[in-house]
């Protein structure tokens, strides 16, 4: 049986906001559980506003549940401070979207990742110097003493990924979030990127999680997908099952649209209005009510729970549970 490293039990996330004189609480993350077994790739799928990149950073601590719980081997980690969420740093680490804006345009790749090597090593861990090299040699990233004394604005883009890479697991973590790591990347670069996040896994024994709107490179590096709309899980299945055997309305309207290449380019986003609708907390049912050509009745009253459909793979879709209790009746 594999390892549950990450346990999330009906967590929630809310956030005020204000509109001129109007104020609303919405809800990014809404009733959210699912686990993520060690040494796995589970990817994180859904377009802008679905609530994927705040579901990223309340795993690392950036952000807190209001409600639910999170389970890091075993421990709660669900509302850290202090020293208790610095040890929780050094545990999970996360590779942002924006890689150049969150290098230091001032300090040297040698300065920006000596520090967070100096803080996190053990006492019996290699010279900060040799650790650095190692890692560097390990990213691709050489010749390694040109590299070090380079500044962010003089390494590509996929270099600078590669750097935002070395920084995360200077503190040699267990978990790496990686926030669409390929979004800002050439489609040449991309393959390029997702291979070194395969090495890592590979060589480290790292688990990641793999944030996206891109459904061809969570297929291509993912072992499972979890699909997110309007701040809910709607499916969780296998990689090639997203794709081949989609059940929720959504995550087919997601596969129809994606382009499937041995490097494969972005796909369509379906962001709009609607999305900030069924985010508000006094919303009610389904989050694709709005969009599904299926919606009933129901589907406007109560949120669906899981269905499961087949091996690792369930579904919240009230359509969808139907058509279950049907076929079992036959």
């Amino acid at each position: 049986m594999p390892e549950v490293l990450v346990e999330a039990r009906d967590l929630v996330v809310r956030f005020r906001q204000s509109a001129g004189l109007k104020k609303s609480i919405i809800r990014p993350v809404n009733a959210v559980s699912f686990t993520i077994d060690r040494g796995e790739i589970l990817g994180i799928v859904g377009e802008s506003g679905s609530g994927k990149t705040t579901l990223g950073r309340t795993l690392v601590g950036m952000v807190q549940a209001a409600r639910g719980s999170l389970q890091l081997e075993g421990r709660d980690v669900t509302r850290l401070r202090g020293k208790g969420l610095s040890q929780h740093w050094s545990q999970v680490q996360m590779i942002f979207q924006d890689v150049y804006n969150s290098l230091n345009p001032v300090y040297t790749i040698e300065q920006q990742l000596l520090f967070p090597i100096q803080r996190h090593r053990s006492p019996e861990a290699l010279d900060a110097d040799q650790e650095l090299d190692r890692l560097l040699r390990m990213t691709g990233l050489t010749p390694v003493g040109t590299v070090r004394q380079k500044r962010p604005h003089e390494l590509s883009g996929g270099q600078r990924q590669r750097v935002a890479a070395v920084r995360a697991l200077a503190c040699r973590p267990e978990l790496l979030i990686a926030d669409e790591p390929v979004s800002m990347l050439d489609v040449s670069l991309r393959a390029e990127v997702l291979q070194l996040l395969l090495k890592l896994r590979e060589e480290l024994g790292l688990t990641l999680v793999y944030i996206t709107h891109d459904l061809p490179t969570a297929v291509y590096i993912c072992d499972r997908i979890l699909v997110m709309y309007g701040g809910r899980i709607v499916e969780i299945s296998g990689a090639r099952d997203v794709v081949n055997k989609a059940e929720h309305p959504y995550t087919q309207r997601l596969a129809a649209s994606a382009t499937f290449e041995s490097a494969p380019a972005a796909s369509a986003s379906y962001g709009g209005d609607h999305m900030k609708s069924v985010l508000l907390e006094s919303h009610r049912g389904c989050p694709y009510v709005l969009q599904c050509p299926l919606s009933m009745d129901i589907c406007r009253k109560e949120a669906p729970v899981f269905t499961h459909v087949g091996p690792n793979h369930d579904v919240a879709c009230h359509a969808v549970a139907n058509a279950r209790q049907e076929e079992q009746a036959l």
